[in-house]
């Protein structure tokens, strides 16, 4: 199963700005030469320069030997914010270290250091950091906001709300814990309430490209992907060095069938990031339905290359390999996505196919077990499971998966079609094992001329149960009748034929032509105004077939009685037959 990933929004942005407006406060009880040097305002950095810059101003600061220890904490502290602005993390620990070294009590560089751990995914250290900046500080927001973060980060996804919720309490106007929240109600699948988040975080900060960029991953999820256009293109406005919206715009145009421009999306996005995993692994998926597999295969690997432990990427080249009909390499990967993975129910419903693909529908069914009991709501694989069970003659436990798929998915005409397909060969089943000799079915159209008689030998006990009465016949032959200007063309099939012939079809609804001239057309009769009547005593699933009509798709009667010849034809000619 193809997965595709949208472009995850960032959590802060920058230099932490309330270090260094805090920083600035400190300063501000120094000496008046400190307030007012040069290096001490790019060391402050309210101007949000480079962070070159800053580091600059900060390096002046800490080599002049005229601070106190307290305000080289604050220059250690901000020179390790701009070394993390530049993705430099362990420089930024070593200085955060040594600003905690200088000064224990000061919360800032415990929030610092706790960004730098998350950014190496280090989020334990961070959760720790982040806690004790908040006992050094009760009132500090940012700490809850990072601590948020790293609780999103690990999947924990309640306790993150209540510290954004607490960032945002402390400080009701930090645009980044609004934007985190949103974050957080997107991955709850909540998207009116990760939209009301996002659009505040805009609101406060209308120059925040990653709210933007959020808002446009909220909205293609509820399926406005033109408002997520428009979204993705002012975050790359805002922001023209940032791959993410870049991702995320290849997306739209992936949803919107349009493969050429979402590689270009995903090309760009790549440029900028090298390292950008999850756009390699969506350009694959743009190749893959192209069924250009050898580049979509190239990507998921490059993918993978980057992040080893890139569960969906190696489950994707699975499939990209089941595409090229390479199975063993197909369930490797799937193997490596579940071993990376154990919850990942997708990859095992995927190998459950490519097991069913190559005969071995005991290890296929097994899979689709433990998809379902890792998600009992996984549609896909109860369907994939009966088919399995078709496959091996066990039409009962098939028509035991379609029954929770009814349930599940009551408009959804193929499950009550697929349902009613296999009742009617368990019922066939039923009516072969019930009999013995030469198989063959006594039919009688009652009163009407051309009518022939097959011999029958049912046996008995299960008889009845499989539709004969007691002197043999199949209540199935009650005369079938196609009428025409030559009088009634009859059309009758042997319960000995092949399972594709153990159903019988009529007309069903108005919207469609009658199927009676196409039926006769093909037994070699001629139709006037021809009409298909059943006149009962026939194994029926009315109960589907009434579903069926009332969801407006199936426009035919499927009975476990005998096959008019060329219904088979009839149902694969309107798809739904399996």
């Amino acid at each position: 199963m193809l997965v595709i990933e949208a472009s995850k929004s960032v959590f802060y942005r920058g230099s932490a700005v309330a270090a260094c407006l805090a920083a600035a406060g400190l300063v501000s009880g120094t000496s008046a030469s400190a307030q007012l040097s040069q290096p001490w305002t790019w060391c402050v950095n309210k101007e949000k320069a480079s962070p070159d810059v800053q580091i600059k101003g900060c390096t002046s600061v800490i080599g002049s030997g005229k601070e106190t220890p307290k305000n080289l904490s604050v220059a250690y502290n901000n020179r390790g914010n701009g070394y993390r602005t530049k993705g430099d993390n362990d420089r930024a620990i070593a200085d955060y270290n040594e600003s905690i070294r200088l000064d224990p009590n000061y919360a800032y560089p415990y929030n610092g250091r706790g960004n730098a751990y998350r950014a190496r995914g280090e989020n334990d250290r961070a959760i720790a950091d982040y806690s004790q900046s908040i006992r050094l500080d009760a009132k500090y927001a940012s700490p809850h906001n990072g601590r948020a973060n790293s609780y999103r980060d690990k999947g924990d996804n309640d306790r993150a709300l209540a510290e954004y919720n607490e960032a945002i309490r402390l400080d009701p106007r930090y645009s980044l814990a609004y934007n985190g929240r949103g974050n957080t109600y997107l991955d709850k699948k909540e998207y009116d309430r990760a939209i009301a988040d996002y659009s505040q975080s805009i609101a406060l900060d209308p120059n925040y490209d990653s709210p933007h960029n959020g808002r446009g991953n909220a909205y293609r999820s509820k399926g406005d992907v033109d408002t997520a256009l428009a979204d993705y293109t002012e975050a790359i406005r805002l922001a023209p060095k940032s791959a993410l919206p870049y991702n995320g715009r290849g997306n739209v145009y992936f949803d919107k069938k349009d493969y050429d421009r979402a590689i270009a999306e995903y090309n760009e996005a790549i440029r900028l990031d090298a390292k950008y995993a999850t756009a390699f692994n969506n350009r694959g998926l743009a190749y893959s339905r192209k069924s250009d597999y050898d580049r979509a295969i190239a990507d998921y690997s490059d993918a993978i290359r980057v992040d080893p432990k890139y569960a969906v990427a190696y489950d994707n080249r699975g499939d990209a390999y089941r595409g090229k009909r390479d199975y063993d390499r197909a369930a490797a990967d799937y193997s490596e996505a579940i071993r990376i993975d154990p919850k990942y129910a997708v990859a095992y419903n995927d190998r459950g196919d490519t097991y069913r693909l190559k005969g071995d529908n005991d290890r296929a069914i097994a899979d689709y077990e433990e998809a379902l009991r890792l998600d009992p709501k996984y549609a896909a694989a109860l369907n994939n499971r009966s088919t399995a069970y078709e496959n091996k003659g066990q039409y009962d436990r098939a028509v035991a998966g379609y029954d929770q798929l009814v349930e599940m998915q009551p408009a959804n005409a193929n499950w009550w079609n697929y349902r009613c397909w296999d009742r009617s060969r368990a019922r066939l089943s039923q009516a072969r094992a019930a009999r013995k000799g030469d198989r063959r079915l006594r039919c009688r159209a009652e009163g009407q001329p051309g009518a022939r008689e097959l011999a029958l030998r049912p046996r008995r006990g299960k008889a009845q149960e499989a539709g004969f009465d007691r002197r043999g016949r199949h209540h199935g032959c009650q005369g079938h009748q196609i009428r025409n200007r030559r009088g009634l063309c009859q059309v009758w099939s042997e319960i000995s034929a092949p399972a594709h012939a153990s159903l019988r079809v009529t007309h069903m609804t108005k919207s469609r032509p009658s199927v009676a001239p196409w039926i006769c057309r093909r037994t070699g009769a001629r139709t006037q105004g021809s009409s298909l009547r059943d006149r009962g005593g026939y194994l029926r699933d009315d109960e589907d077939h009434r579903a069926c009509g009332r969801v407006g798709v199936l426009p035919v009667h499927c009975h476990a009685g005998p096959c008019p010849a060329g219904a088979n034809e009839l149902l694969r000619h309107q798809r739904w037959a399996r």
